[in-house]
């Protein structure tokens, strides 16, 4: 059984045509994804190794080797230290809608009060086993943009957090700030298959891309360019369009927006989650999700796939996973780093110069 299994396609990373086919809201525009067998060594920036061959040091502590060198420092936060982190998200929490607290608590008319109690039965420990493994995903990441000349800064650290993910839709991860979140689920696929695994790599390199773009808005605009993105700290949303907007932790803002054909007519949009209103017997809001565009200028109604032609002429046809900006650019990054310039078959990616044009500006070389 695959990751992906493993997580009921209820995934962070967007990698199932199942998810695809939910997030898109269409049959017929469906984008084609990246396939999921085994790439050759020539073409994938990280090689198959086991925690012991990649660490040969504590999960907990590891040296620096090179002044000059990309070194992500991070560490692993216990039950107690997870739940403290998370009941500090005040911007987040005061921020969650109706919708949101319905959905996540599920039931209607659900008070921040029981989300903050969901949040607080939730938070696990890592296992020592769990810390070396990821320990080895790091080591790889780190050893695969040191290979690149990877000319952004990195956060000052990234701390880790185990939770069974009840309180986020049964995700797989997200972050805040510069803290990822990671499940249950997928951290029993990670021991389970004990060594290397992409699907795993993709995970992690995609939730760092979140971490990255907090800490760093030089890389911020430059990933959000390759797809015609424009960042605008100007931008407010309406609070009638708000309500159907579902709550991302990984989306912190909504600054940005590109050109989408609306109508015949060149229209600047940003990319949103349009969630359904929550109805009693409702489970995981990614059931009842999909991207739309909501017009900067007007937000008098949301585009969906459908209605705009040039949809995933913007966004791209590498991941189905494409309900903001933020999240399409985290997965297109995730496969960069991961497989290089050829997806893991040792194919040219559907569309190949968002590829490309992330491993140009991600190489300082």
């Amino acid at each position: 059984m695959d990751l992906k299994d493993k997580m009921n396609k209820k995934t962070i990373t967007g990698i199932t045509a199942a998810l695809i086919m939910l997030l898109s809201g269409c049959s017929g525009n469906v984008p084609d994804t990246v396939q999921t067998s085994q790439t050759s060594a020539e073409t994938t920036g990280i090689t198959e190794n086991t925690a012991e061959q990649a660490t040969g040091t504590t999960a907990d502590e590891r040296p620096v080797d090179k002044s000059d060198a990309i070194d992500i420092k991070f560490r692993f936060a216990d039950e107690q230290e997870g739940e403290q982190r998370l009941l500090a998200q005040k911007g987040y929490l005061e921020g969650l809608t109706r919708n949101d607290l319905d959905y996540r608590v599920g039931r209607k008319g659900a008070d921040l009060d029981e989300f903050r109690q969901l949040l607080k039965e939730n938070v696990l420990s890592f296992t020592d086993e769990e810390k070396e493994l990821l320990t080895m995903y790091v080591e790889k990441m780190e050893d695969r943009m040191n290979e690149m000349g990877f000319p952004y800064k990195v956060p000052e650290e990234i701390v880790f957090v185990k939770t069974t993910m009840a309180e986020e839709g049964d995700a797989a991860a997200y972050t805040h700030g510069t803290e990822i979140y990671l499940g249950q689920d997928p951290m029993n696929y990670c021991t389970e298959v004990g060594t290397y695994d992409q699907d795993f790599a993709e995970l992690v390199a995609h939730e760092f891309f979140h971490c990255m773009t907090r800490g760093n808005e030089d890389f911020r605009r430059d990933m959000y360019s390759v797809i015609g993105t424009t960042i605008d700290s100007s931008i407010e949303i309406d609070p009638a369009m708000r309500a159907n907007i579902l709550s991302n932790p990984d989306v912190e803002r909504y600054d940005n927006y590109a050109v989408f054909d609306i109508d015949g007519t060149p229209t600047e949009c940003m990319i949103v989650t349009y969630v359904e209103d929550y109805e009693e017997g409702y489970e995981s809001f990614f059931d009842h999700i999909r991207p739309a565009l909501l017009p900067v200028r007007t937000q008098d109604r949301f585009y969906f796939a459908d209605d705009v032609p040039d949809f995933f002429n913007v966004v791209g046809r590498n991941t189905g996973y494409v309900i903001a900006a933020e999240e399409c650019m985290a997965d297109n990054f995730a496969y960069a780093m991961v497989y290089g310039s050829r997806d893991r078959d040792g194919n040219e990616y559907p569309s190949q110069d968002i590829i490309d044009s992330i491993l140009e500006k991600c190489s300082g070389k």
